[in-house]
């Protein structure tokens, strides 16, 4: 059964359902492949992250997934999804502009400003949304599928913790907005915030292929928070290194200073990142 959902903005269509395994095999099954749809689910029982890592997605999140035109051959993918969660932060920062009103914490009576607690998230390189305390708030992923040998369209995959519950065993690594704010985020602005993202995909999609990841650069470097920290890189084979994040270069990928002062270019395809821990 479908959910109302608000009317989406052009040229989208959208389905909200209350419960799906997936809202990537969703958005494929029910609008047959088509580019520029959306599914959203109040759940999602088998929700998953980069490299098959589970996603719990129980309500009161936003769990949607969303199609784009297949790529040109030239477009460097991994920046695709470096760009969509710059949408999808910049959307999530215009909706909270307009959500935004003074709150009082219940607790303590000191008054606070939605517009200063979004301030605090950025992008942790190359995909998460995170705060300053490098809590993850919401999770971007791009995946291209195929008919056959020809490529079909790109789904790219956003979950947004809002008022969901946080598991205790996550706490120390996940956020919701709704704890940000300090204050409970209705079901109806949930779904709004949707209405936000895809305009903002649909044209930096747009630019990424007309132009190149070069005209994101520095918005990106502006937003990414792993710039300016010691890191910890984790290879695929498990190898682990430590450096210095610089900064990031026209293809997106990741300058590190190593401990030898020689440096170093990532590629998001490669590896993962967390904060430095010198007891690792």
């Amino acid at each position: 059964m479908a959910l109302q959902t608000t009317i989406p903005p052009a040229p989208w269509k959208v389905i909200r359902v209350p419960e799906t395994s997936s809202t990537n095999e969703l958005v494929l099954t029910k609008f047959n492949n088509q580019p520029w749809c959306c599914a959203i689910a109040d759940i999602q029982t088998q929700g998953h992250g980069r490299r098959g890592r589970e996603w719990l997605s129980p309500a009161g999140g936003l769990w949607m997934s969303a199609t784009l035109p297949p790529a040109p051959q030239n477009t460097n993918f991994c920046t695709l999804t470096m760009v969509s969660a710059l949408s999808v932060l910049r959307a999530m920062k215009k909706w909270c502009s307009d959500f935004h009103r003074p709150i009082e914490n219940s607790n303590d009576n000191i008054r606070s400003d939605i517009s200063e607690a979004i301030d605090c998230l950025g992008i942790k390189w190359p995909n998460d949304i995170i705060d300053h305390r490098n809590r993850k708030i919401a999770g971007i992923i791009a995946k291209t599928w195929f008919e056959g040998s020809v490529p079909g369209p790109i789904v790219i995959g956003i979950g947004i913790n809002i008022s969901n519950s946080i598991p205790d065993c996550l706490k120390a690594t996940a956020y919701s907005l709704s704890h940000l704010f300090e204050t409970p985020v209705p079901n109806s602005q949930i779904m709004s915030l949707a209405n936000f993202i895809l305009p903002e995909l649909k044209n930096d999609y747009n630019q990424l292929c007309s132009k190149s990841f070069t005209v994101f650069k520095n918005e990106m470097s502006s937003q990414c928070l792993t710039i300016g920290r010691q890191i910890s890189i984790i290879g695929p084979n498990g190898s682990k290194t430590h450096g210095y994040a610089v900064d990031i270069d026209d293809q997106g990928r990741l300058e590190v200073q190593n401990p030898d002062k020689s440096h170093t270019f990532l590629d998001s395809g490669e590896i993962s990142i967390r904060n430095y821990d010198s007891s690792i």
